[in-house]
């Protein structure tokens, strides 16, 4: 089983103070809002872990983890354009199609078919 874990979204913490006006300051900070990142697990083995601000710089940052999510897959061989090829196929129950070897070189669980 591949898990692609991500957290940090932007403005979780005034959607809280929006939302829970009432709690305590450190209560606001345990959020899904803060050094967003991103882990790839495959078969409950750690393959990749990266936070955002090691990419964009930004310490603490919450904005979508996309270069920390890169980083993981790549360090798979898969880019996000693989992912979401592979997803489309395993939710359609048929093959992906593909020329890069790359995908028939790993358990993806998913049956792939190479056109060269």
């Amino acid at each position: 089983m591949k898990i692609l874990g991500i957290s940090g979204f932007e403005n979780a913490v005034p959607f809280k103070k929006k939302h829970w006006p009432n709690l305590e300051e450190r209560e606001y900070r345990i959020s899904q809002g803060h050094d967003s990142a991103a882990v790839l697990l495959i078969d409950g083995e750690l393959i990749a872990a990266a936070a955002e601000e090691r990419f964009s710089r930004k310490k603490h940052t919450g904005s979508f983890p996309s270069c920390a999510i890169a980083y993981c897959l790549s360090e798979a061989g898969l880019s996000l354009g693989d992912r979401a090829c592979l997803a489309l196929a395993d939710a359609m129950g048929c093959p992906a199609v593909t020329a890069d070897r790359a995908w028939s070189s790993i358990d993806i669980g998913v049956s792939v078919v190479l056109i060269r």
